[in-house]
Formats: structure tokens, C-alpha cells, sequence
């Protein structure tokens, strides 16, 4: 049998998206976490390790000959992939899908149309990077139930542990289960709700039209949770079904702390690009929710921490700085002058020493 015709024989409920790229210390606790999910569906776990050199291959090797039925896998080869399909030994309701790439793909687009093959099939899709896992077994099934019963919503996510270096963080939002207000969303940013939470509906006609600008942008999480948000509620369950690691080592967001500024820059402007591309699509409806978001993300996220090259970013942002507060722009005058004077200072310095 091919791989296609594979894939179109599973009949899943929900797939779960678990990419990975050198997360050799974590991903046993994210395999785990899979498997361990209690549910009356079947599930497939789309594990797609992205060329990987620190020997994360190795781990979900070991992973599946361990957990898995390896007498019934199937093994295959595509162009961009060797791919094992193999069911978990004990939870008949789980299949996992591993992917490992040829070559790293990160930012070139490549990998979705593999994601698209399984993701057509399935009426949900969980989210869970390689660096996160989940640690309640009926997180799938209670999020399903959800959806199952709540048509007008179109995401479930929930409360989560934060694992920082320095030990947990409080990160709860909401005291007890509710359905999240757009604004909130909007405001609070990629980190308000956290993406190894979410399970949302995958309805193919709310994705048809997926702006270019969302597409674009330098995170998929945020846009996504905006444009399901605008497109039918969200609802968080005020449990801690999950485990998201913040800025430890190797994660996403401590990997951001080694980005050049020039790569930044990129990666900022396509999120504003993309919040104002949202606020005209919703033709203005939550215009007051997205120009607070520009403001605080410029002022907070990209000013105060680059502060020495606050010149540069404002004119690089200087279409969006009208929608800075008087007190914020005061403040980046004043760092901008104490810029200029550090500069004039060493050039005088540099025409001394050549004197």
C-alpha cells in the first residue's frame, strides 16, 4: 500500500501536531504524554523531527521500539522524509506518525503539505512542540467532549504548568473555566494562552481563506488563536493539563535570546504586519484591542529591550509609532538623546586619539 492511500484509510478524530528540532532532553516526556491520552477515538500523533543533530532521531527510535507494535509498522520513503507509521502497543485508539526530514525546513513552508495529508483526515488538531508535554491522560477527551458539545466554539485550550530555569511560574489566567474575550487574545500576545494547550476544530472553509499576513508572520500560534477566535470562541478549562517550558535550554523562547537584530527586525514586523492586517479584515470591530497590542509589543517587547538601537527600531517602525502613548514616547525621546549623546561622545574620543 502507499503512503497516501495509507493516510486515507486511518480514520482519526484527531491528529496531534508535535514539531521538533533538537529537543533530545525533552521529547520522551512529549511521546509520553501522547500515548498516555484516554480516549473513546482514535488519534495519531504526527511526531516531525526536523533534521535534528543533537541525536534526538536516536530518543524516538528508542521511544518506539520500546512502546510501539514495530511487527506492524510501516516504513516508507519520501522526498522529503523517512516516515514510520506504527500503532502503541497498549493504547489501541493511538497511532504515531514520525517524520524524520532529510534536511532542516524551518521557515521555507515545505512542511505543511505534510502536516495537510494527515490533517485532512482528522476533525481536530492538538498542538504540542517537542520542548512541552501533557500530563493529564483525559486532556484530549475532555477538550473533544467540549467541542463535541459546544459547535459555536472553535477552540478548547486550558490552564498550564510554566517551567522556567528558575523553577514554576504562576502563568493562570482565568480563576475558573470560561470563554475568553477576543480582546484578551488580541492583547495579551503569543504567551497570553499557551499552544501546547490548544485543540481546536479543523474546519477547512475557516482555513480556505488564511491570510497572506498570518501566513507570513515570523510565529504560527498568535495568528492562528486570533483568527479562530474571530471566527468562533475560545474556551479555557481551568486545569493544568499541560507542561510548557519557558526559556530553558534548548526551547523556543531561549533560543530567541541569540536571534542578530537585523533577523529581529524581520520577525517583528511581520507580527505587526500581521495584527493590523487582522484589524482590517475584522473591518475595525476590535481596532481599540489590536492598536494596544502594537503599542505595548513595539514599547515593551522590542524598544526597552534593544533601548541602545531604539534610533534604529523607531525608524524602522515609524509607521506604527503614532500608536505609542505620550509616556512611552517621552521616554524613547529621552533614550534616543542619551543614544545620540553616547554616540557624539565617542566620536569625539575616536578624533582625540587620532589627534
Amino acid at each position: 500500500m502507499d503512503f497516501k492511500s495509507l493516510i486515507a484509510e486511518y480514520q482519526h478524530k484527531v491528529l496531534i501536531n508535535c514539531m521538533t528540532y533538537n529537543h533530545s532532553a525533552y521529547i520522551e516526556d512529549a511521546l509520553n504524554g501522547f500515548v498516555m491520552q484516554q480516549t473513546n477515538f482514535r488519534f495519531v500523533c504526527l511526531v516531525m523531527d526536523d533534521a535534528s543533530t543533537d541525536g534526538e532521531q536516536d530518543v524516538i527510535m528508542a521511544f518506539l521500539s520500546k512502546e510501539c507494535d514495530m511487527t506492524a509498522a510501516k516504513n516508507y520513503r519520501i522526498d522529503e522524509a523517512e516516515v514510520i507509521v506504527t500503532p502503541h502497543k497498549i493504547n489501541k485508539n493511538c497511532t504515531l506518525s514520525v517524520y524524520f526530514l532529510k534536511k532542516n525546513l524551518y521557515g521555507t513552508g515545505k512542511k505543511t503539505p505534510l502536516i495537510g495529508e494527515w490533517s485532512n483526515q482528522a476533525k481536530y488538531i492538538a498542538l504540542c512542540e517537542g520542548d512541552d508535554y501533557w500530563r493529564d491522560p483525559l486532556k484530549l477527551q475532555k477538550q473533544v467532549d467540549f467541542l463535541e458539545r459546544n459547535e459555536e466554539y472553535s477552540l478548547c485550550c486550558s490552564d498550564v504548568v510554566v517551567k522556567s530555569m528558575n523553577g514554576d511560574l504562576d502563568w493562570s489566567r482565568y480563576s475558573e473555566s470560561c470563554k475568553v474575550p477576543i480582546a484578551d487574545i488580541i492583547t495579551g500576545g503569543g504567551l497570553w494562552l499557551q499552544t501546547v494547550s490548544y485543540v481546536y476544530r479543523n474546519n477547512l472553509d475557516v482555513f480556505k481563506n488564511y491570510p497572506d499576513c498570518c501566513k507570513r508572520c515570523h510565529v504560527g500560534d498568535y495568528p492562528l488563536i486570533i483568527w479562530l477566535a474571530l471566527h468562533g470562541g475560545v474556551y479555557y478549562i481551568a486545569e493544568k493539563t499541560a507542561v510548557y517550558r519557558f526559556q530553558c535550554e534548548g526551547s523556543w523562547t531561549s533560543k530567541q535570546k541569540n536571534v542578530p537584530l537585523e533577523k529581529q527586525i524581520v520577525g517583528w514586523r511581520s507580527e505587526i504586519d500581521m495584527l493590523l492586517g487582522l484589524d482590517k479584515w475584522s473591518q475595525g470591530k476590535y481596532s481599540e484591542a489590536f492598536s494596544e497590542r502594537i503599542a505595548k509589543y513595539l514599547y515593551n517587547n522590542i524598544i526597552l529591550p534593544n533601548k541602545d538601537d531604539s534610533n534604529k527600531i523607531m525608524r524602522e517602525f515609524h509607521d506604527v509609532k503614532h500608536l505609542l502613548s505620550k509616556k512611552q514616547r517621552i521616554h524613547i525621546f529621552f533614550l534616543n538623546i542619551h543614544q545620540e549623546k553616547t554616540l557624539h561622545r565617542l566620536v569625539t574620543l575616536k578624533r582625540r586619539i587620532k589627534k
